[in-house]
């Protein structure tokens, strides 16, 4: 009898792990998102980063206004 109802909990178990937790407090699953997403190294987004500052810089230096008088 005792595995009946242990074997009764499992299944139960595995139901619920299934939908997600009804108390998840409006956290939510996002899993099309995931996989439209574009994705990027950290690395590449640090380098894209430094590249635009060496350019804005650049045009900067070229135009005059920068360092200024």
């Amino acid at each position: 009898m005792a595995k009946g109802k242990a074997a009764g909990k499992a299944k139960k178990k595995g139901r619920g792990e299934e939908r997600g937790l009804m108390s998840s407090a409006g956290l939510m699953r996002y899993y099309d998102v995931e996989e439209s997403a574009v994705k990027l190294s950290p690395k590449t987004v640090l380098l894209i980063g430094v590249f635009v500052a060496v350019v804005i810089l650049g045009l900067e230096i070229y135009y005059g206004v920068w360092p200024t008088p």
